[in-house]
């Protein structure tokens, strides 16, 4: 979180091939040493180094994306790009079957990733081309002082509301992250005694796959088709995908204590219409920032729906369960207490990310202008 603005600001203003090579390098070197720590703190010291890695591909990577192609191919690839959430879902779905069948200790999983992260590292240095900012966008922009991006950021109506929707939507994403799967195991539990927690864990991760992937592909089969004749139509779609996924979640909370199977159905739609958001989102990002500036765009956004959102909502849960099952238990002692304290506290974290909904349908009402501006800005 606090280390996105700062590759943000680097993005804008060094080569983003050897920044995107140092963040793989750290991410790998830091997942190495955490699968060797002897003690806690140390494998969490790790694991937050790993993070300055991630934060750092994860800032470069939309707007070396940006400077490489232009147009529906831009949007194309940034698809591609995000495809990448559902699909480490669904990679960590097969380790969590895997694992413990052939290795001994799950640390090895770690291990076997930094090979991967080596590799790549090694691509970024060697084929990885390095674009002129902005050439795509008809001019090479040059760069300006910080406080001068801050001050055009905080001006620009499209990106600042989209920024605020995401932090919503990330509100409700941290929440259903940490605790969705805990809640859906106790609930189905209720039903069926004798069910794993493996066996859940597993399922929520292949729903997330399968709606995740297929949710961000028609995503951008729809933008791809309302985007020219309709400029609108980006953040309508952002809308439309999260308040229609938020009754889906909702019945998935309710319907644990029935059937697992419709549970998982109507869980799949939920992860479906949640995940046409990501690519798109910051398509909108990168088209109403000039190019020069994109790269401090992408790493304030990051730090303000974390800040905003993922980084304590699952904390916020934790406390808000706590005091209803308290409160739930001084009524009457019922041993389904905590499982009705986690769903009500995860439907609280639903509402706001309605409000991230709402906020993306303001955003469609300036966002014309703005591209107008970006482009216009760009060109001068």
């Amino acid at each position: 979180m606090f280390s996105s603005p700062v590759f943000g600001y680097l993005t804008d203003r060094f080569s983003r091939k050897y920044l995107v090579a140092l963040g793989v390098g750290v991410w790998s070197f830091s997942n190495l040493c955490a699968s060797f720590a002897p003690k806690l703190w140390l494998f969490l010291v790790m694991v937050a180094l790993a993070a300055l890695g991630e934060a750092c591909v994860n800032v470069v990577a939309p707007t070396l994306l940006s400077d490489l192609f232009v147009g529906d191919m831009r949007s194309r690839l940034l698809c591609v790009y995000y495809l990448t959430r559902p699909v480490s879902i669904g990679i960590k779905f097969l380790v969590r079957t895997l694992a413990p069948i052939l290795f001994s200790n799950w640390m090895w999983c770690l291990r076997l990733l930094v090979v991967v992260g080596v590799v790549n590292m090694v691509l970024a240095l060697v084929m990885l081309h390095e674009p002129a900012r902005g050439e795509l966008d008809g001019r090479q922009m040059e760069v300006t002082m910080f406080d001068e991006d801050l001050k055009y950021l905080l001006r620009n109506r499209s990106y600042l509301i989209t920024t605020l929707a995401l932090s919503a939507v990330r509100y409700c994403t941290g929440t259903l992250g940490l605790w969705f799967s805990p809640l859906l195991y106790k609930g189905l539990k209720i039903k069926y005694p004798d069910i794993e927690p493996h066996s859940v864990y597993s399922s929520n991760d292949l729903m997330f796959f399968l709606g995740g992937s297929l949710g961000l592909l028609v995503a951008y089969l729809i933008s791809r088709n309302v985007k020219e004749t309709y400029p609108r139509g980006d953040p309508m779609i952002c809308s439309m995908g999260v308040l229609a996924a938020m009754p889906f979640i909702f019945l998935a909370t309710e319907l644990t204590y029935t059937d697992k199977y419709a549970t998982y159905g109507v869980l799949f739609l939920g992860f479906f219409f949640l995940s046409m958001i990501w690519a798109i989102t910051t398509d909108i990002c990168l088209g109403v920032v000039v190019p020069s500036r994109r790269g401090s765009a992408i790493g304030i956004m990051l730090f303000a729906t974390n800040a905003l959102g993922h980084a304590w909502s699952s904390e916020i849960t934790r406390l808000v369960a706590a005091g209803l099952t308290r409160y739930y238990d001084r009524k009457e002692k019922n041993p389904s207490n905590d499982v009705y304290a986690i769903q009500h506290a995860v439907l609280l974290t639903l509402l706001v990310a309605i409000v991230g909904g709402i906020l993306y349908f303001v955003a469609s009402l300036f966002i014309a202008d703005d591209l107008k501006k970006a482009k216009g800005d760009a060109a001068e």
